[in-house]
């Protein structure tokens, strides 16, 4: 699995209530958790973390990156019962927070960039043995593979 910078894994219990979304949890996402996730939290708009997206699979993956031209453009949301969706959504993107290691995404809180100000966010970053040979991808990557996929 690949080393998530600054993660520490009582990080992963604590609530806070707003997440940074980059893939198929995306508002224009056809994806089925992207409507769950619309009953379930309030869309705050676009928002920006600093990092380098990857194409693992049909599916994008977010890395931290300290390089100044690397970001990934997303949203943000704000959680209406943070400690039931953070759940769910865990076990949607197959992150155990009592046995990180063995995840393929971690859920990590990170800052991101929302209408000129820094908020800290959750963000599931990819944690996989693909990090280090993954192509990247750009934000348009879940739309062109979205069509007729879900």
């Amino acid at each position: 699995m690949a080393h998530i910078a600054a993660f520490t894994e009582p990080e992963a219990f604590e609530v806070h209530d707003l997440l940074f979304v980059y893939g198929s949890l995306k508002s224009d996402s056809p994806h089925p958790m992207a409507r769950w996730l619309e009953r379930h939290a309030r869309l705050l708009g676009p928002a920006r973390f600093q990092g380098r997206l990857i194409r693992v699979s049909w599916y994008p993956g977010a890395l931290d990156s300290d390089h100044a031209g690397d970001s990934i453009q997303g949203e943000l949301w704000q959680l209406l019962r943070p400690k039931t969706v953070l759940r769910r959504l865990d076990r949607y993107e197959g992150y155990d927070p009592a046995h990180p290691g063995r995840s393929e995404f971690v859920r990590v809180l990170r800052p991101v960039s929302f209408e000129g100000n820094e908020r800290r966010a959750w963000i599931y970053l990819y944690a996989g043995r693909k990090a280090a040979r993954a192509p990247r991808a750009n934000s348009g990557f879940m739309h062109r593979r979205a069509k007729g996929f879900f």
